[in-house]
């Protein structure tokens, strides 16, 4: 059986659809009309969401240790958001990043940050089900990856 090799052409121009749309967001998320409310939950549950597609479908391109830098940093602070389905989407996002994520940040976020700590919570506190799941999942992931 012959194996072929598939090229990622999409790893090159992520960032081309990648950035633009973080830009979008800085730039109007102050417009109460657009972010406020049940629709901006979900606006920003889709863009997460979009976004850690971007990170994943680059698949081992060499820029994509950056994208998941980047939307690492961007989704982290919106972990404690008050909508459940932005914070689905923001472990979801995480978890997406985290194989993606050169190690020595991986350690130096993971302290810095007491990300395994707000993870803890979240794994056993959230009042969401998802959120418990999905947080649960990424801290045993990180400890594995610490651990190795």
């Amino acid at each position: 059986m012959n194996k072929q090799t598939i090229v990622n052409k999409f790893g090159p121009v992520a960032l081309l659809f990648f950035y633009p749309m973080i830009d979008g967001f800085m730039k109007s998320r102050d417009n109460e009309v657009l972010w406020g409310g049940e629709h901006g939950g979900i606006l920003l549950s889709n863009i997460l969401l979009t976004l850690s597609s971007f990170v994943e479908y680059s698949g081992n391109h060499p820029g994509t240790a950056v994208l998941a830098t980047d939307l690492f940093e961007f989704a982290w602070p919106l972990l404690q958001a008050e909508n459940p389905d932005v914070r689905v989407s923001v472990l979801y996002t995480i978890a997406s990043c985290l194989p993606q994520l050169p190690e020595q940040f991986l350690i130096s976020i993971m302290s810095k940050r007491r990300c395994l700590e707000l993870l803890s919570r979240t794994a056993t506190n959230d009042c969401d089900g998802k959120c418990r799941t999905i947080a649960l999942s990424i801290l045993n992931s990180v400890k594995s990856m610490i651990t190795m």
